[in-house]
């Protein structure tokens, strides 16, 4: 502290006086012109000297000189000393007061005559002698040696208390204010913190009831003194006088206190963001509270807080019961900022303690997707949080589609879904809506990324599976075939699942399916083929079954049985053959017919003759349509790719020699494996 702030401007503070105005104009013009017998005589009239003459006559006297004066002082010393001691005081003049004091030091015997003199002037001017103390304390390299500490603290903080009483007993709001601004920044090691608390505490009455001074003393003790504040903040007729914002973010834990940074500082500002975490107000703990506590914490600005009211302390208490009051809104950025200032050890503290918040996975993710932190940093964040027992898989899920949903689906964040996709993949119970595996598909995709593809294919199929309307139904199975037909595994489930899934539908259903598949139109090019690939599948079991009919197989079989039976025999009766030719008198067959006449109605016999004419119809046609051997494929080959599977049926009496394959185990392995 300079000299020049030991010296507050107070209505004690006179500026000095000529003693002697005609002596004065007698005197040399240059300072340096004066003897020492100038200088007495000077004094002896009661006249001014120079101050730099007497500065010059009094630093002469210092040691060795001195020595001489162990056994008392001549007159002529003693009325220049007296001399220097009341224009040191009178002036202000730390120069003048530090050449007397060095003179004190050397010599306890005029040290004990000098201070009778300082100590019979404290009562009219305290600050003064208050100045010639400090001077010589922050002049002297010396002055922290035990001697200095002993001779000149006491003497200090004498000159202080009674400075300072004097202020509050005479001097404005101003004079009382500027004397505590003094005391408070004068070095810790002058011990002077308790006159100031005492000051405080005698400035208190006449507080009440001058509002200036009430919140000068507030704010002098939020920056100095915890005890000398929570004094005044108990006093209910004081901060009745304080303006509003000050007295309900101090008292009653509301208002605006970032305003107070503004207004009155950093350390009544932390003094009421601690008050209202100790009342776990939540109204004050503002986003805004939150960064500055923050900024102050990190060395923006100068604090003289400590204890309760230091922003280190006020954060360890967010950080330890916090999260059961502070609002959301504040979590959210005590969050942000931890991540920010890569403090990942605050972040996880602050995790740990919302654990079991409601909003923990809103908090988190927002505080994650607003830091500004690498994708791979986020997901080792939340692998630390999953580790530490603060999350759980599921939760751990969420937060990650709430990132992706918030990146947009980025592929930049092609990473988190891959993890994403590895979670679900490992562990079947955890839980991913619909639309986030929809817009991971389409990122995959794109990137013609294989596992998320397949892992997200088998995911999504059994959520098509679910839906009920079937045109929405068709709409997501395209989808879903079109973006995942470009990779092998993922298409070959996904052909084996429909499969399963059409076998798996009753008719009623299967009949609606194949309606809206039939008026689905490609949207795009790339749908044309997965259409009629799926059409293909469902039109197939739809046939079969139009085949099979309401029988099992073992009545099927048994209808097929009576069929070639009946097949058989007609051709064996009516079918030429190299054994001999066909032949058909139709006199007999009508009178065998007739004969047994009585064996059918009328309606029965009309129903067969139609159903005769029918199936020899139906036989022709079979015949038309059948595979036909070529040039370069003889009717053996044909037949035989049939039975093994290897072509295709493009009929029915080809579908009847591919089913007597596979049915006979000839047909080799299709693509119908799942994977």
């Amino acid at each position: 502290m300079t000299d020049e702030s030991a010296q507050p401007v107070t209505p004690m503070t006179q500026p000095a006086t000529h003693r002697d105005t005609e002596s004065q104009t007698q005197m040399p013009a240059a300072p340096d012109t004066f003897t020492r017998a100038d200088i007495d005589a000077l004094i002896q009239r009661g006249a001014d000297v120079p101050i730099d003459a007497l500065k010059t006559a009094t630093q002469e006297l210092t040691p060795p000189d001195t020595h001489a004066l162990s056994d008392g002082i001549s007159e002529a010393d003693s009325l220049l000393l007296k001399r220097a001691v009341d224009d040191a005081l009178e002036r202000r003049d730390s120069e003048l007061a530090l050449a007397v004091a060095r003179l004190m030091d050397a010599t306890p015997a005029l040290d004990e005559q000098v201070w009778n003199w300082l100590y019979e002037s404290m009562g009219k001017q305290p600050d003064a002698v208050y100045a010639f103390v400090r001077a010589r304390l922050s002049a002297e390299p010396d002055a922290k040696s035990p001697e200095a500490v002993e001779r000149w603290l006491p003497r200090l903080r004498a000159a202080a208390q009674v400075s300072l009483q004097v202020a509050i007993t005479d001097g404005d709001w101003e004079t009382i204010t500027s004397w505590l601004k003094l005391i408070s920044r004068e070095p810790a090691a002058y011990g002077l913190n308790e006159i100031f608390v005492r000051g405080v505490h005698l400035a208190q009455p006449r507080a009440r009831h001058e509002p200036d001074l009430a919140v000068a003393l507030v704010v002098l003790a939020g920056k100095r003194s915890q005890t000398a504040l929570n004094t005044l903040l108990d006093d209910t007729a004081l901060i009745a006088v304080l303006p509003e914002n000050l007295r309900t973010t101090l008292v009653d834990h509301e208002g605006d206190a970032p305003a107070l940074m503004t207004v009155y500082g950093a350390d009544l500002f932390l003094v009421a963001v601690a008050r209202a975490t100790a009342a776990q107000y939540p109204a004050m703990i503002t986003p805004a509270a939150v960064e500055q506590v923050w900024a102050l914490l990190h060395g923006s600005g100068t604090i003289h807080v400590q204890g309760e009211y230091a922003p280190d302390r006020i954060l360890e208490a967010w950080i330890n019961y916090g999260a059961a009051w502070i609002d959301q809104p504040a979590l959210e950025m005590l969050l942000h900022l931890a991540l920010a200032e890569h403090r990942d050890d605050v972040f996880h503290r602050l995790v740990t303690t919302l654990s079991t918040h409601d909003a923990l996975i809103a908090l988190i993710t927002r505080a994650l997707h607003d830091s500004g932190r690498s994708v791979n940093d986020v997901m080792a964040l939340i692998s630390q949080i999953v580790a530490r027992g603060d999350m759980t898989p599921q939760q751990a899920i969420d937060t990650y589609v709430r990132l992706l949903r918030g990146w947009d689906w980025t592929k930049d964040a092609i990473l988190m879904m891959a993890q994403l996709a590895r979670a679900i993949q490992y562990h079947p119970e955890l839980r991913i809506d619909a639309d986030a595996l929809w817009n991971i598909l389409r990122t995959a995709s794109e990137l013609r990324e294989d596992m998320i593809t397949r892992v997200v294919v088998k995911r999504l199929s059994a959520e098509v599976e679910t839906i009920e309307d079937e045109a929405l139904f068709v709409d997501s199975l395209v989808n879903l075939y079109t973006r995942s037909s470009w990779n092998t595994g993922a298409r070959a489930y996904l052909i084996g699942w429909w499969r399963k899934t059409v076998r798996d539908q009753n008719p009623g259903r299967l009949a609606r399916i194949e309606k809206a598949l039939e008026s689905r139109k490609p949207i795009e090019k790339a749908q044309e083929k997965p259409l009629e690939e799926l059409r293909d599948i469902l039109q197939t079991i739809s046939a079969l079954r139009r085949m099979v009919g309401k029988r099992t197989l073992e009545q099927f079989a048994e209808a097929v049985a009576i069929t070639f039976d009946v097949m058989e025999s007609l051709a064996e009766a009516f079918d030429p053959s190299p054994r001999r030719e066909a032949t058909f008198d139709e006199a007999t067959v009508r009178a065998e017919l007739d004969a047994r006449a009585d064996e059918l109605s009328p309606h029965a016999r009309k129903i067969l003759a139609n159903n005769l004419k029918e199936l020899a119809g139906l036989i022709a046609n079979m015949g038309d349509n059948r595979s036909k051997a070529g040039l370069r494929r003889r009717p053996e080959e044909l037949d035989r790719s049939l039975l093994t599977g290897e072509q295709s049926p493009h009929s029915a009496v080809d579908a009847l020699k591919w089913l007597s394959g596979y049915l006979s185990g000839a047909h080799t392995a299709g693509d119908e494996a799942e994977v």
